[in-house]
């Protein structure tokens, strides 16, 4: 299996390298390939939708064209509304 890993934080004072220590080690310990990494540094997840930000569009971009899974530290990190989430 591959993944791209999909990363967001909210304030430049959270270290993303954090979601992505876990991230990586969840993938290693089941054997699942990365086949890349994207980061949303210092975006609100409740009040930008997923789809506005950079790094989330690339990642389903490279999902896509690895034909990969996205792995994410919880779904907040994709939207903090569950109207964002759910379209997502």
């Amino acid at each position: 299996m591959r993944a791209v890993l999909y990363i967001r934080v909210s304030t430049d004072e959270q270290n993303p390298e954090n979601q992505a220590l876990i991230l990586s080690n969840f993938a290693k310990s089941r054997g699942i390939e990365i086949v890349d990494r994207f980061v949303d540094p210092g975006i609100s997840g409740y009040e930008t939708k997923p789809e506005e930000r950079e790094g989330w569009r690339k990642a389903v971009e490279a999902a896509k064209k690895h034909k990969a899974a996205i792995l994410v530290f919880s779904l907040d990190r994709i939207a903090r509304r569950y109207d964002y989430l759910v379209k997502t």
